[in-house]
């Protein structure tokens, strides 16, 4: 029988063979006709056979012939009734049986002692963040709990921004403060010498070089003849190893009258940038430093720098150890990511993958016996991206570099000059204009803020002066080391708080400072308490799963034929051949 479970009606109905009980009907017509042809050619023997009653006659004789019968035509009806029924049953059965059992020891001797440990209620502080925006266009305060914190009106936007979280750190409050600097694109151009001004998307840069100098790199330890001028010029032989090659090197320059060479062996930090606790502010003494990064980048196209963030162990004594690791990694990148400004406003045409950031947060920092507070932990490594090579950066306190040999400016490998650069100031930039969103600044190189007359210091700080007191300009400036910042009027800074005090803290502002979410008040306490002793809980389980399925089919029906019968004479030539057989 066929498994009926999942079968339509028309399924069970075609395998109840229907078709057979038809054929079966005609093949019963068929039998028939063929047994009455069978029975009249067997009456021949009755017909031919002599009859003494007709004279030794026989049938045929006197004209008698056997009679075939046909059928003319035949109805056939068949019917069937069928009646399939399927049972299916499941069945479970579940048991569970648990005990459990708890047992206290004690020792009975000539005293009686019992022993219980706890560790009483513990409060666990949780960290509580606020968030405030310092607009750039204008100064303010802030107040929290009655103590004021007042930003200077007469310094840039991002000036006013650091000293605020300055202040908020040193305050018995607040543990940390993040600033966020995102400012919306300006557009910016100049007139100027682009060797000498480059402007960026927020940035107005100013390069000058005090000495001529150039870039060696060093990629066989083999010997090699570094010539420097047509006076100078070094012969080292090959040494244990290509660092001790290229320390070789160096010494024999830096041995020439008016020269001298950094050495950067293979796989080394080139370059380090240190910044102030919980800060990612770029000292503004780094960026001559960052201006020669960015000219290394420009003159050597096969160069790629990598940047690498780090930050000490610092963090408050009530944070977590988790959140004060994100807390130094996200610091830690954002400190990469603000030298990769600085270089890419001496190099805004640097395109995005010569240069690549990335933050290691404290990682550097897991010895035990470095410092918590330690300021070499809190800084930016800057080094050739997947580079083996040995570098020296050379400076000519003489005449500029030329006729160098070997020339590798093409990029091409072996040890030689990879590019030079020529000294230069600023003295006759003055007149010059930069245009920030269609409005013309000339540019000045008068000394002002301690900075020296015609330095790039002095053209970034008149810039930011000349921008800062244009009235009703919808753009303000801030100027850091040789860089002009620049920020549409109507941005703002974003500070994040983070405390972890759970006293009650409330902030107000004025126009200036908008508080965006004030800290929150929560807390949690926790207590715990540990007891000596023993508990046993066993559990057992039990499933029993039934399945059946019943199958119950039954077919019935009844058939009727309804024939017609003719009787017709035998063929001629049939008889004809038969009395012929009589005559022989």
């Amino acid at each position: 029988m066929a498994d009926y479970d999942d079968m339509t009606p028309g399924e069970v109905l075609a395998d109840a063979s229907v078709a057979d009980f038809i054929a079966s009907l005609g093949r019963g017509i068929a039998e028939a006709q063929q047994d009455l042809d069978r029975n009249s050619i067997e009456q021949l023997d009755s017909f031919t056979a002599p009859l003494d009653g007709l004279g030794g006659k026989s049938l045929m004789e006197l004209g008698f012939s056997p009679a075939f019968y046909h059928y003319q035509h035949a109805d056939l009806s068949c019917s069937l009734n069928i009646r399939l029924r399927v049972e299916k049953e499941t069945g479970f059965d579940l048991g569970v049986a648990g005990a459990f059992g708890q047992g206290d020891s004690s020792v009975d001797a000539s005293s009686s002692s019992a022993t219980e440990t706890a560790s009483g209620s513990r409060t666990e502080r949780s960290l509580r963040t606020a968030d405030i925006r310092l607009k750039n266009a204008s100064a303010g305060s802030l107040q929290i709990n009655g103590q004021t914190y007042q930003t200077d009106s007469g310094a840039g936007f991002m000036d006013r921004a650091s000293d605020l979280a300055e202040q908020l750190r040193s305050g018995d409050l607040v543990d940390a403060v993040r600033v966020l600097r995102k400012p919306s694109e300006l557009s910016i151009d100049t007139d100027a010498d682009p060797e000498r001004v480059a402007v960026g998307k927020n940035t107005v840069a100013f390069i000058a070089r005090d000495h001529p100098g150039g870039l060696i790199r060093l990629d066989s330890n083999e010997e090699t003849t570094i010539r420097l001028s047509d006076e100078h010029e070094v012969t080292v032989a090959a040494k244990d190893n290509l660092g001790a090659f290229a320390d070789a090197v160096g010494d024999a320059i830096e041995n020439l009258s008016g020269y001298t060479a950094l050495v950067v062996p293979p796989e080394t930090t080139w370059l380090r940038v240190h910044f102030k606790l919980d800060s990612a502010d770029v000292p503004e003494e780094d960026h001559k430093m960052l201006d020669n990064v960015a000219w290394l980048l420009e003159e050597v196209p096969a160069l790629n720098m990598q940047l690498v963030g780090h930050a000490d162990r610092t963090g408050h004594e009530n944070w977590s150890k988790d959140y004060k690791q994100s807390y130094n990694l996200d610091l830690s990148k954002q400190r990469a990511e603000a030298v990769e400004e600085v270089i890419r406003a001496f190099g805004p045409e640097l395109g995005a993958a010569r240069i690549s950031t990335d933050g290691e947060g404290e990682t550097r920092a897991v010895d035990e016996d470095n410092p918590v507070n330690n300021a070499s932990d809190r800084v930016v490594e800057i080094a050739p991206a997947g580079d083996a090579a040995a570098y020296i950066i050379v400076q000519s306190e003489n005449d500029e570099l030329a006729d160098v040999s070997p020339d590798r400016k093409d990029g091409s490998d072996g040890n030689g000059w990879l590019g030079l650069f020529s000294a230069g100031s600023l003295t006759d930039l003055s007149g010059d204009k930069v245009t920030i969103e269609g409005e013309p600044f000339d540019l000045s190189g008068e000394a002002v803020a301690g900075a020296d007359e015609n330095s790039p210091e002095a053209f970034a700080h008149n810039l930011a002066r000349a921008v800062n007191d244009e009235a009703d300009f919808n753009v303000v400036a801030n100027a850091r080391g040789r860089v002009c910042h620049l920020a549409p009027a109507a941005d703002a800074i974003e500070l994040q708080l983070v405390t972890t005090s759970q006293s009650d803290i409330q902030m107000t502002s004025s126009e200036g400072v908008a508080v965006q979410e004030q800290f929150s008040r929560t807390s949690s306490e926790r207590e715990v308490r540990q007891r000596t002793g023993n508990r046993t809980v066993a559990v057992g389980a039990s499933v029993d799963v039934r399945y059946s399925r019943q199958f119950e089919l039954d077919v019935t029906g009844n058939s009727s034929i309804t024939a017609r019968l003719v009787s017709v004479p035998a063929p001629p030539e049939f008889l004809d051949t038969i009395r012929a057989f009589l005559k022989d």
